[in-house]
C-alpha cells in the first residue's frame, strides 16, 4: 500500500491510547483454610518463633558490652580480591575507635592462599553454587560466628565488593545501629513472582515474603533475631515435625539468599 493510498483512507479519528500497563502480582495470600494441618502448624511455629527471636535478641541486646565493632561477613569462591583495601579501611576504622571484623565462608577453602583470609575463615563449610539454598546456610553460619564477636552491627558482602562508606560514616552507624537493605515487598518482574515468591513454602503468610539485596547491613538486635529465629520455631512447636529451618522453606526459590533476611524481619514484624 503506497503512502497515498494512507492518507486517502485515513478518517481523522485519533489512535486508540496505549492499554495501561498491568499492574505488578503477587501470589494470593493463602488463606487459613486452604492449609492442611502440618502447614497450619508450620506457620504457628514460624509466627510465635519469630515474636520470641525478637523478644530474646532484645535480651541479648541489653547485655551487650557496648562497644564499637563492626562484623563483616563474605561469601567468596577462594580469596578475597580486595583484601588489601578491605584490611586499610579497617585500620582507618579503628583510628576512629571502631573495631572491625572479618568472616569469611569460601567455596572452595582449600585454595585460599592468603594467610590473613585463611584465619578468618568460618569452620563451616557448604557447596555453595550462583542462586542456591546453600548459601542461605552460609549465610547464617556467618551470623553465627560474627555474633560471638559482640558487634554493634553485622554487614554482608560478596568477594568483588569494596567499602565506599568511610569511617566516620562507620562510627555514626556503629554509635546508632539501625539496619538498611534495600528491599520490596511485591515482585518487581514477572521472573521474580515465578522463581522467588511463588516459590516460597505456603506455610509461610504472602505478606511475610520480601526480597532484598544481598548486601545488607543488619542491626544487633536485627541480626540476634534472624541468627534465632529458626532455634525459636523449633521451641514454639507442638511436635518435633511442626517447625523446619526458614532455610529449608526457600530451598525451591532461586537466590533464596536475597529472601533470608527480609522474610526472618518480616515474620519478626519489622517489615510490613
Amino acid at each position: 500500500m503506497s503512502f497515498a493510498s494512507l492518507l486517502e483512507s485515513y478518517d481523522g479519528e485519533e489512535a486508540a491510547p496505549p492499554a495501561p500497563a498491568p499492574q505488578r502480582a503477587r501470589p494470593p495470600r493463602t488463606a487459613w483454610s486452604q492449609l492442611n494441618r502440618g502447614d497450619r502448624r508450620l506457620r504457628e511455629a514460624l509466627e510465635r518463633g519469630a515474636k520470641r527471636a525478637l523478644r530474646e535478641a532484645e535480651e541479648a541486646c541489653g547485655r551487650g558490652d557496648g562497644k564499637r565493632r563492626l562484623a563483616v561477613c563474605f561469601t567468596v569462591v577462594d580469596g578475597l580480591p580486595h583484601e588489601a583495601v578491605w584490611r586499610a579501611w579497617a585500620d582507618a576504622c579503628a583510628a576512629r575507635g571502631v573495631d572491625v571484623a572479618f568472616y569469611l565462608h569460601a567455596h572452595r577453602p582449600g585454595r585460599v592462599a592468603s594467610p590473613w583470609a585463611k584465619e578468618r575463615l568460618i569452620k563451616e563449610h557448604f557447596e555453595t553454587a550462583w542462586g542456591s539454598v546453600e548459601l542461605c546456610r552460609a549465610t547464617l553460619c556467618l551470623l553465627d560466628a560474627a555474633l560471638r564477636g559482640d558487634p554493634a552491627a553485622v554487614a554482608f558482602a560478596s568477594e568483588t565488593c569494596v567499602p565506599v562508606c568511610g569511617p566516620a560514616r562507620v562510627a555514626d552507624l556503629v554509635d546508632a545501629p539501625a539496619s538498611r537493605m534495600v528491599c520490596t515487598g511485591r515482585p518487581n518482574n514477572g521472573y521474580a513472582l515465578q522463581v522467588q515468591w511463588a516459590k516460597v513454602h505456603r506455610s509461610v503468610d504472602a505478606a511475610h515474603v520480601w526480597k532484598a539485596d544481598q548486601w545488607v547491613v543488619l542491626s544487633r538486635l536485627h541480626a540476634e533475631a534472624a541468627a534465632r529465629l529458626d532455634g525459636c520455631a523449633r521451641r514454639e512447636a507442638r511436635h518435633r515435625d511442626d517447625a523446619e529451618p526458614l532455610w529449608r522453606l526457600l530451598r525451591k526459590c532461586t537466590a533464596p539468599d536475597e529472601l533470608l533476611f527480609p522474610v526472618s524481619l518480616a515474620l519478626c514484624g519489622v517489615l510490613e
